[in-house]
């Protein structure tokens, strides 16, 4: 027998709920009973809180016969025992059989658990044992003002508790509209306010959150004439300040991301023992965090210091080490900060789409990941504190190394950085170096030679590496010989390296490039022009317009020489001091239209193998014209590779271009990539790369570049959920587009903007411009597009009350036609969504399995979780309810892990709707789907999510809620046009008015 008094008072055996007849005061009596069970409650208590204080003559008798109703509803029933004790009564049994008591035990041990992915799982389920307020159809007045406030105190302290635990799992956005209404409800609870402020400030919305304590502080003045409590004051002032401490991780991360990045350590590192010891010291220091910067002039040994030290600790570092070459004085642009967080968010499990556009967020995401890890961050070649300051780590016991040509005294100051200036290598250790490259034989042989060409080479090590490579080529010269054309040769100093006054480097460089021979010398002058981190003999042969195998060889003797940098298997890069000396030798040396037309080559590649691999990946996407190149025919996984491998490189060379004002090479390469950042979602690099091409198009005054450039950020704020951005971006290029006449990108915009306005539930407009799309791809030959367009506008059709299936059908051929797999998924995703909202959840769950079919063997794996959810929505109407769970949670997963704000609250919906199969469902999905559709306006999601949370109050036993909600979601699909959403809001109505009805 189990007592439920946390709502409608009920009694249930073996999960039906037993008939308590009609009489209140007797259901009344029995919750009292319940609420104390094992204690006993005296009749005077009884009395008052029956009669509130006004008892009739004769209650004492009027007690005990509701008693003995009581006993003899019950005396077939084992489990109630309600025994006389003195001058009250008690109810026997185990506090645990009441809902109430049952609740606080699971609400303690939802606080005392430390996980909170567990603690969630906890507090959601004790909260699903509230049906409403305690005891709310039989309360008299004293009950509700005695024993009522204290249990809405209970509930709302669950409550908080489960939303505190949201925002620990990063779900900040999604708690929100909850948090709103709460605070709505309970105007002056102070936690909720707090707990707003937290969530809306977690979410980027500062100026929102600070507001919100504004108001709050008004209003509680106005009303009681008192301050805010100093808890929520300080919560304010940390807000003010931008407070790390109010940071938490918008996603939880996977436990196996323990990156490990640091680059091979040199194999002939010699000496600085007096620094090492010095790093040791500070690593255990006993600080929290040690902060490190190694400065010193350009080729002294820095990185190699650096990443030696890092090898020799990593293993004290378990939860990972990271690094990056910032290039803070390298040729091509230093790495914002912005990209270096993304770069590391990316390494320790962060999907490319969960990390933040905004530096103050992903910086605030990264330091919130880093809080419990012991991690290394190696920062190398830094140009200024500013730079370093976003990925300084905050985890106790974690240490960032920095290293600079600067002095970085801004860390020094502010941040409590520990510098150490490096200086050159002593005689011994220089000599050292030397043997190690050349061979300790040579060194011995002739020591004052040796210590004589060290010492022109100021005991820089990089000067030494130079030498010494082109000497170790040359087994049979002596090193006097060498030594004497070093010191005596021209020092090249009219082409000084900026910032470095070291004219030994610039020798060791010169000695080197002499004795180049001439095809290895033109190559070394024109790597310097390439604007990304690196290059690959594929690259390096178009630049220099060679063959594959001359590029190859030409690479490796380069490398031999330490002139170029080998850094992995089929890639090099550049020192930043060589390649600022390759960029002036060829400024000396070369022709500007030789150097010209051989940055125009790399573009050219660039530009044809990003276009090859995008038109393999994305047929159906809208492109600039330009003229077909002769390209391998990449498959699927090879041009995925290529995009990511190469993707660091394409967006240096879109900035580049467009810095330099070569047009058309960066909107040509910007608008080929969009489809790769489109699947894969790289929106920090799309919109910088969309931004850069479109204000190049601008000054060019190049119209359909411009509406390319529109297109790209239009495509970006949609997958950021800035509805309202993309349609202005989609709006401008469309009107660009008409004036000038291009029908593909009409045609392509007015599809766009019919998807936008389906996501937001403007049904109508959907099918306007949908509509209008095909009438404008009926006067050109367009198939791929013509198949998105009819997929698209199928899907309108069904949504207002039509078939569709004419349009998908078409749809579904072209895109087999034209060998588009996602597409041809999304079709059958379609056409199974049309088939379960006519009755027939087999058919949909076929087309749903042959989606998923198609999705598998595609790289980009789009439309999975939409088609996990149809999969999964399919289940259920076909009596599977475990199944669709599982669908759905995975779906929920996918949508997730890619941000997917759309895909995550169907797959809410579709949890939520599972739960009507339980005898006591929970809301909480409902709600979590309602708050997303709202905070980002998908007022056909909205409906949905009304509709089923009314249909839950309604089986929770709140036919009164449940109307409220159906009403509301009635209200809304009728707006949308929506035509199934219309009926479903009408039969959880009609189902709420009927339950109550029949109460």
């Amino acid at each position: 027998m189990e007592f439920r008094v946390l709502g409608e008072m009920q009694v249930v055996v073996d999960g039906n709920a037993l008939d308590l007849g009609t009489r209140r005061m007797e259901r009344c009596l029995l919750g009292l009973f319940v609420l104390h069970i094992g204690s006993v409650v005296s009749i005077d208590r009884l009395i008052d809180t029956l009669w509130d204080d006004r008892p009739p003559q004769r209650s004492r008798s009027q007690i005990q016969v509701l008693v003995s109703r009581l006993r003899s509803r019950f005396a077939g029933h084992q489990g109630f025992e309600l025994l006389t004790r003195g001058a009250g009564y008690v109810l026997g049994g185990d506090p645990d059989r009441v809902d109430a008591h049952r609740f606080r035990r699971l609400h303690q041990a939802a606080r005392e658990t430390g996980d909170p992915a567990s603690r969630l799982e906890q507090i959601q389920a004790a909260l699903t044992l509230w049906r409403g307020r305690v005891l709310e159809d039989v309360a008299t007045d004293t009950i509700r003002e005695r024993i009522m406030p204290e249990y809405d105190e209970l509930w709302l302290s669950g409550i908080e508790l489960r939303i505190e635990t949201e925002l620990a799992l990063g779900r900040h956005t999604s708690v929100i509209g909850q948090l709103t209404a709460l605070s709505g409800e309970h105007p002056f609870r102070e936690r909720l306010v707090e707990l707003r402020m937290l969530a809306l400030y977690r979410s980027g919305r500062h100026q929102d959150a600070l507001s919100a304590y504004a108001d709050f502080r008004r209003t509680l003045a106005k009303e009681t004439g008192l301050d805010p409590r100093p808890e929520l004051e300080q919560v304010h002032q940390q807000i003010l300040r931008s407070d790390s401490a109010l940071d938490l991780a918008a996603c939880p991360v996977p436990a196996t991301a323990v990156p490990a990045q640091l680059p091979a350590a040199v194999p002939d590192f010699v000496g600085r023992a007096s620094d090492l010891e010095r790093l040791a010291r500070q690593l255990n220091s006993g600080q929290p965090v040690v902060i490190n910067t190694m400065s010193g002039v350009g080729g002294i040994g820095k990185t190699a210091l650096a990443v030696y030290w890092a090898h020799q600790v990593r293993d004290q570092f378990p939860d990972g080490q990271l690094y990056i070459n910032l290039h803070g004085y390298s040729n091509t642009q230093p790495i914002r900060p912005i990209a270096a967080v993304s770069n590391f968010l990316r390494a320790l499990g962060v999907p490319a789409a969960k990390i933040p556009f905004e530096l103050d967020d992903a910086s605030g995401l990264y330091r919130s990941i880093l809080a419990d890890r012991r991690i290394l961050v190696v920062l190398d070649n830094a140009s200024s504190a500013d730079q370093v300051r976003p990925l300084l780590p905050g985890g106790r016991g974690s240490l960032a190394l920095i290293t600079s040509r600067d002095q970085l005294s801004g860390l020094v100051a502010l941040d409590g950085a520990h510098r150490l200036t490096l200086n050159a290598l002593a005689a011994p250790e220089a000599a050292e170096l030397l043997a190690r490259i050349i061979g300790a034989h040579r060194v011995a042989a002739e020591p004052e030679a040796a210590a004589e060409l060290v010492a022109f080479c100021d005991h820089l090590p990089l000067a030494i590496r130079i030498t010494g490579a082109l000497l170790a080529d040359q087994p049979t010269k002596s090193i006097a010989e060498h030594a004497a054309e070093l010191g005596n040769g021209d020092r090249l100093d009219a082409l000084a390296i900026d910032g470095d006054e070291r004219a030994c480097v610039r020798a060791a460089f010169a000695q080197s490039y002499r004795q180049l021979a001439t095809d290895q010398s033109g190559l070394f002058r024109l790597l310097g022009l390439v604007p990304g981190p690196d290059f690959t003999p594929e690259a390096t042969a178009c630049l220099a317009n060679l063959t594959l195998e001359q590029a190859e060889i030409l690479l490796g003797q380069l490398a031999e020489i330490h002139l170029v940098e080998r850094v992995s298997h089929h890639r090099y890069a550049f020192h930043d001091l060589l390649q600022e000396y390759s960029v002036q030798c060829g400024a000396a040396e070369d022709k500007p239209a030789r150097r010209a037309t051989a940055i125009r080559r790399l573009y050219d590649f660039y530009l044809g193998r990003t276009d090859a691999a995008s038109r393999r990946l994305h047929p159906g996407i809208l492109r600039l014209p330009m003229p077909r190149r002769a390209e391998p025919d990449l498959d699927g996984p090879t041009a995925q590779s290529w995009l990511d491998n190469e993707r660091a490189n394409i967006v240096a060379a879109v900035i580049r271009a467009a810095d330099d004002g070569l047009g058309p090479a960066a909107w040509l390469l910007a608008d080929a990539i969009r489809g790769h950042f489109y699947i894969d979602r790289y929106t920090v690099d799309w919109i910088r790369v969309a931004e850069a091409a479109l204000g190049i198009a601008v000054s060019h005054g190049d119209i359909m570049a411009q509406v390319a450039g529109h297109i790209s950020l239009g495509m970006a704020h949609n997958h950021l959920n800035r509805s309202g951005m993309a349609i202005t971006h989609q709006l401008v290029a469309l009107a660009l587009a008409q004036q000038s006449e291009w029908l593909d990108a009409e045609s392509a915009l007015l599809n766009n903007l019919g998807d936008t306005y389906l996501k937001l539930g403007r049904l109508e407009d959907a099918h306007r411009a949908l509509d209008h799309a095909t009438q404008v791809l009926q006067r050109i030959d367009a198939p791929a597009r013509q198949a998105i367009t009819d997929s698209n506008l199928g899907m309108a059709e069904h949504l207002l009350g039509g078939s569709g299936l004419r349009h998908l059908t078409d749809a579904l051929t072209l895109h087999r036609s034209v060998g588009n797999v996602n597409g041809e998924a999304d079709v059958h995703r379609k056409i199974g969504t049309v088939h379960l909202d006519n009755g027939n959840p087999s058919l949909a769950a076929e087309h749903a399995q042959a989606a998923l079919a198609l999705i598998g063997s595609s790289p980009g794996r789009m439309f999975e979780s939409d088609s996990l959810n149809l999969l999964g929505a399919a289940k259920l109407a076909t009596g599977s309810p475990h199944e669709a769970i599982d669908s759905h949670q995975r779906a929920l997963r996918l949508a997730t892990d890619v941000d997917d704000r759309y895909g995550i609250a169907e797959a809410l919906l579709g949890l939520a709707a599972t739960e009507l199969s339980r005898s006591c469902p929970d809301p909480t999905h409902a709600e979590r789907a309602l708050s997303i559709a709202r905070e980002l306006g998908y007022r056909m999601l909205e409906g949905q999510a009304l509709t089923a949370l009314a249909e839950l109050s309604t089986q929770l036993g709140d036919p009164r809620q449940g109307r409220k909600h159906a009403r509301a979601a009635l209200a809304l699909q009728r707006k949308t046009k929506y035509r199934a959403g219309v009926k479903q809001a009408r039969r959880a109505l009609d189902h709420a008015i009927e339950t109550a009805r029949r109460d």
